[in-house]
């Protein structure tokens, strides 16, 4: 199969926080990848495609925690983990945050 991509995806370790705006309490993860566009990480609780979620990601040393508006582009289910694989795009994120996280990629994608 040959994926086009606009972003490459870094892998990474991050913590991330989510909340799904229709539900009022934050849960926490790992990223398993990053780019620019978006994201992908694990959930335990399975969230819909087009879901709408407010993330938090802490990146870089000294950390810069920076919170965007994430829209979930589709989910796979890993029943052997019990989880679910989640990939996101980037729908709301400042200018600030979205330099500081293009900067720390290319700091770790050298």
């Amino acid at each position: 199969m040959n994926e086009r991509r606009l972003f490459v995806r870094i892998p990474a370790q991050l913590q991330i926080f989510y909340k799904i705006i229709t539900d009022k309490k934050e849960k926490g993860f790992i990223v398993k990848d990053i780019t620019s566009g978006g994201l992908r990480f694990y959930s335990h609780k399975f969230i819909s495609k087009g879901e709408i979620i407010e993330i938090k990601i802490r990146i870089g040393k000294p950390f810069y925690l920076f919170k965007a508006m994430v829209k979930v582009i589709w989910v796979a289910e890993d029943p052997q983990n019990n989880k679910y694989e989640v990939g996101a795009k980037f729908e709301s994120i400042s200018q600030d945050s979205l330099e500081k996280l293009t900067s720390y990629l290319d700091s770790i994608n050298r």
